[in-house]
């Protein structure tokens, strides 16, 4: 319970032994031929709505929260247009930080990132790319490719980086799915011994790798596969769960080696506030869900307004 709804739910508060009194009362009330003043019903409602308020603060998951990307802004020149395949134009950190922050609601900073719908390794990917597909699936022949973000291994507009990161400044998140890309490139491609056959151990074999926080040791990673007459690249989407990680995590980092990878429709699962995640206190007793407090408070009112309908139809006189 939250400390708001704590200080409410305490000036709401009924001792146990004024319950008993007023029963008492008003058993003695009823046999005399008296129904309880409405007074007496201010008891139960604040009952009532302390468990509303204890139901509308207690901690829950937020809904998961989805980033395809499609609405950042394009607006910085591309000087090597004719030869990185980014497009006349692409996205900078500032203006994919601003899409995320007005999709989630607050601040997210982003770093070491380009949005493009073009990019597709030089003309050396076979096959879909994140701009021309969704979860591995084609948009389409009349479908224009979309937008995703890649790490600015181009230093357009910043210097070039192997990874990108993103800030919540008041978010925790629990779980993350998205799509992912790893482009080929020339330091393992299919005429060197580090492409020419599965190499995965080879320290140039590309490959993508998600850390938290700031953590030294990856969270997860994935590989680029081998296919015989092709430059090893990598596609795919994956789900992670990162809810067991102690103290919530509020910065997740996308690291390639070597060149470029990308992600697309990023979609988050946790809850605002640093600390606005459930947690089992240290006594081991979980507060109580939601449901069973509205029903509660519901069932309590219900009951209230009855015996007052009751009590009105009969006419008696009042305690």
């Amino acid at each position: 319970m939250t400390k708001a709804a704590a200080t409410a739910v305490r000036g709401m508060a009924v001792h146990p032994q004024t319950l008993e009194f007023e029963h008492a009362g008003d058993t003695a009330c009823r046999a005399r031929g008296g129904r309880r003043s409405p007074a007496r019903f201010g008891n139960i409602s604040k009952l009532a709505l302390a468990a509303l308020v204890v139901a509308a603060s207690t901690s829950s998951m937020a809904a998961p929260v989805v980033f395809n990307f499609n609405s950042v802004t394009l607006g910085v020149s591309n000087p090597y247009n004719s030869s990185n395949g980014l497009g006349t134009s692409v996205g900078s950190t500032t203006a994919i930080g601003s899409y995320m922050s007005g999709v989630l609601g607050s601040t997210v900073t982003v770093t070491g990132a380009l949005a493009t719908a073009t990019y597709n390794g030089e003309g050396h990917v076979v096959g879909e790319t994140l701009g021309t597909s969704d979860a591995g699936v084609h948009h389409g022949t009349m479908t224009p490719p979309d937008v995703f973000i890649i790490n600015n291994n181009f230093a357009i507009g910043a210097s070039a980086s192997d990874r990108f990161s993103m800030t919540f400044a008041n978010y925790s998140v629990t779980s993350l799915s998205f799509d992912w890309e790893i482009f080929p490139d020339n330091t393992c491609s299919k005429y060197t011994t580090c492409g020419s056959s599965y190499h995965p151990t080879y320290s140039n074999w590309p490959d993508i790798e998600l850390f938290v926080n700031n953590n030294t040791s990856a969270t997860w990673q994935a590989l680029a596969t081998f296919t015989s007459g092709r430059d090893p690249q990598g596609m795919g989407t994956a789900t992670v769960d990162l809810s067991g990680i102690s103290g919530g995590v509020t910065k997740l980092t996308f690291v390639d080696w070597p060149a470029e990878i990308g992600i697309d429709n990023l979609t988050i699962t946790g809850c605002a506030g640093l600390t606005g995640c459930r947690v089992v206190p240290f006594n081991n007793v979980p507060e109580p869900s939601t449901l069973p407090l509205v029903a509660l408070a519901l069932a309590t009112l219900s009951m209230a307004a009855l015996r007052g309908r009751r009590n009105s139809r009969i006419g008696t006189r009042s305690c």
